[in-house]
C-alpha cells in the first residue's frame, strides 16, 4: 500500500493525518487556505518540508477561491498560513 503524505485533487488538498500513524491511515481533506492552516496548526501535518508544500497548496486553493484577486485576499491567505506554523 502507498501512503501519500500530500495529495492535491485539483479543488482539494488531501493531508495524510500524522496524528493517527501508525495504527490508521486518515486522510484529511482541506478546500480553503483556513483549513490547511487548521491542519498544520493541530499538527495533522508536521515536519518543516510537508509544512511548506501544504501551504503553498493553500495559496493555491486561496488563489482558486479568490479568481480575481480582491485587495489582500492572497495577502490576508498568506498570513493566515505563516502564523499556523
Amino acid at each position: 500500500m502507498s501512503v501519500e503524505p500530500i495529495r492535491w485533487t485539483g479543488d482539494s488538498l488531501e493531508l495524510l493525518n500524522q496524528l493517527r500513524l501508525p495504527r490508521e491511515v486518515v486522510y484529511v481533506t482541506c478546500r480553503t487556505s483556513h483549513e490547511v492552516a487548521e491542519a498544520i496548526k493541530s499538527m495533522v501535518v508536521r515536519g518543516a518540508p510537508a509544512i511548506g508544500v501544504s501551504a503553498a497548496f493553500g495559496m493555491a486553493l486561496a488563489k482558486s477561491i479568490f479568481q480575481v484577486v480582491i485587495g489582500g485576499a492572497l495577502v490576508f491567505a498568506a498570513g493566515v498560513l505563516i502564523g499556523s506554523s
